[in-house]
């Protein structure tokens, strides 16, 4: 028998300048939102818990380029494969931020109680609300980016593995 490996805590850490800031992102009633197989319909009449958008505005020093880290709530931008849904969303946010390729990160959190923001589904019983519920991603993304860089403030952030 092999003998177990110790569990080994690694710390990281980031100093530097950090804003923070958070907007709902909650979809309407109505629209298409089946995301697997077992699911029991196509749309959602309502939802059980809200959901948002998080940015997080990094720089290591004040003179630096922004970062801005975007963690949202849904399954995934678009489908995969594709790019049009994502770039509508996101392309707006890095006008008008002023962000190079590479300045916007965006992680989706892979919830299944989102809707599948993705234009191919527009024709699926609630899809019509599809194009809004993205242009609304794209503005609460936006506002929490310009809150996040203009409150950004020294700071660390530490996490571990």
């Amino acid at each position: 028998m092999t003998p177990p490996i110790p569990l080994e805590v690694v710390p990281s850490a980031f100093a530097g300048l950090i804003g923070l800031a958070r907007r709902d992102t909650t979809p309407p009633a109505g629209i298409y939102a089946r995301m697997w197989a077992a699911a029991k319909h196509d749309v959602a009449d309502g939802v059980h818990r809200p959901l948002s958008v998080t940015a997080l505005a990094l720089k290591v020093r004040e003179h630096d380029r922004p970062r801005l880290l975007v963690g949202l709530d849904i399954a995934l931008l678009g489908d995969l494969g594709g790019a049009s849904d994502s770039n509508r969303v996101l392309e707006p946010v890095r006008q008008a931020l002023g962000l190079e390729p590479g300045e916007l990160l965006v992680n989706c959190s892979h919830t299944h109680a989102a809707p599948w923001a993705a234009m191919s589904r527009s024709d699926m019983p609630g899809g019509e609300l599809i194009g809004p519920y993205l242009d609304q991603l794209s503005r609460a993304i936006l506002e929490a980016g310009e809150e996040a860089l203009a409150i950004i403030a020294p700071a660390t952030l530490t996490w571990a593995t």
